[in-house]
């Protein structure tokens, strides 16, 4: 009996980077409305391509879409997908995750004598959920931001007056040295 997995789809690009989409079945993406995954792509394909089981494997096929339907840098009709593949339709570029169902899992034994322990997620392989960060409140100030954060504006300032106090400086150290001899 085959084994029945659910299929995760996270979005890693566009404007609905971090969405993610858990399917139980097949599944069409693209730009229509009615979609089970409806993407904002304008690369996209109205009915672009369809993720689907068959036995115990998932598969990716393109539904005919003009711009095509790529895995790594290969366009493709119909392939099928392993844990951790990314996919590009138009310029959104999907990752999968495949999941035994809660049916067929186990729970692992617990320890007898359980002591505390710190938990550390390794960082390859990753659990398949997002990352989530903090913002560090801005304190203001003039260089609170990286320099590469600022418009072109500011860096055109910034460097005419380095360039002004450089002067400065050089005319000082020159006027104090003619003024020795």
């Amino acid at each position: 009996m085959a084994e029945a997995m659910r299929i995760h789809l996270y979005l890693l690009t566009g404007p609905h980077a971090g969405d993610e989409f858990a399917l139980d079945r097949e599944a069409v993406l693209g730009r229509q409305e009615g979609n089970q995954v409806r993407l904002d792509d304008r690369k996209a394909s109205r009915k672009h391509a369809r993720v689907y089981r068959e036995g115990d494997a998932v598969f990716l096929q393109d539904l005919g879409s003009s711009n095509g339907t790529y895995v790594g840098e290969d366009r493709i009709s119909r392939v099928r997908l392993r844990d951790g593949d990314v996919f590009r339709i138009g310029e959104t570029k999907i990752r999968v995750r495949l999941e035994a169902s809660a049916a067929r899992r186990t729970e692992s034994p617990k320890p007898r004598n359980p002591e505390p322990s710190v938990e550390v997620e390794a960082l390859s392989g990753g659990s398949g959920r997002l990352l989530q960060f903090h913002k560090i409140e801005d304190k203001g100030g003039l260089f609170t931001e990286d320099l590469s954060q600022r418009g072109a504006l500011f860096k055109l300032f910034l460097f005419l007056a380095l360039l002004v106090l450089g002067a400065i400086l050089f005319y000082f150290a020159f006027q104090m040295g003619s003024g020795e001899g």
